[in-house]
């Protein structure tokens, strides 16, 4: 990643002025590119600092290791088209990214268990093993002996515990609002 204006311009073939006057004049027309590079790489540096803790995490929850994503190094030949080039350079924010890849891995990680379901079971249970209840392991396990489908959320919101029909379409299972992790879960199959 190059981290300074000056050598982006360095490796697009451009030179900067030695002369004083010179110098002042390529300034003044390279200003807005410099201020919008400086203020995405700005963003990135921030993101990419923060991004290590979030890394760990989806290690830990996912069992993937990812790095912050890289970019290309824009290709320009006049300031207009050095604004417009790295306009384009993504500064996703490490929350962002977080959020996007975990959503991917736990969509992967339904497919997967819904692929390796066997032929003769008909409901797929994941349970969380961070998050436990007398109740609603009891009612969960009522559920589970009854072949029924089951959700048990914390605060109503965040899913800990789910039985659900392996035919079920994925945009019903609402796999945003699980709490369930890949590494730290039980699955079983009825």
């Amino acid at each position: 990643m190059i981290f300074y204006f000056e050598d982006l311009l360095k490796t697009n073939g451009i030179h900067i002025p030695r002369t004083p006057i010179r110098k002042l004049v390529f300034e003044h027309r390279w200003a807005e590119a410099e201020e919008i590079y400086s203020e995405k790489m700005r963003k990135r540096f921030n993101a990419q600092a923060r991004w290590d803790d979030h890394r760990k995490e989806i290690k830990k929850d996912w069992g993937v290791d990812i790095e912050y994503p890289s970019f290309e190094t824009p290709r320009f030949t006049t300031p207009q088209e050095a604004v417009a080039e790295i306009s384009k350079i993504p500064a996703p924010s490490s929350r962002d990214l977080f959020d996007t890849v975990e959503d991917n891995e736990r969509f992967k990680w339904v497919q997967q268990l819904i692929a390796e379901a066997p032929a003769d079971s008909s409901l797929i249970y994941v349970r969380s093993t961070d998050y436990y209840t007398s109740t609603a392991d009891k009612y969960f396990k009522e559920r589970i002996a009854a072949k029924k489908e089951a959700r048990t959320s914390m605060c109503g919101i965040s899913i800990v515990y789910i039985g659900f029909l392996k035919n079920r379409p994925m945009d019903e299972l609402n796999l945003k609002y699980w709490s369930i992790v890949k590494e730290r879960a039980t699955v079983e199959y009825v």
